[in-house]
């Protein structure tokens, strides 16, 4: 029969392809994890920012408690 070398192209890019598809899933969920860390760092923001709003608030109230007495 002899060598076919279709088949053998086909043995040769398999492995090759494989190694692509695992380089891009690894990419996309690095992808993913950048994003899911950036969420997280502006949700932190904006707690930071609620209790300095709210730190303000508080004193607010307090100089308007002495104000009143």
């Amino acid at each position: 029969m002899g060598i076919n070398p279709l088949r053998h192209q086909a043995t040769a890019v398999a492995p090759a392809t494989a190694m692509t598809t695992a380089t891009a899933a690894t990419a996309a969920v690095a992808a993913v994890v950048t994003v899911a860390a950036a969420i997280a760092a502006a949700v932190g923001a904006v707690v930071a920012i609620t209790a300095a709003v709210g730190a303000v608030g508080a004193v607010v109230a307090i100089t308007a408690a002495v104000g009143a007495v």
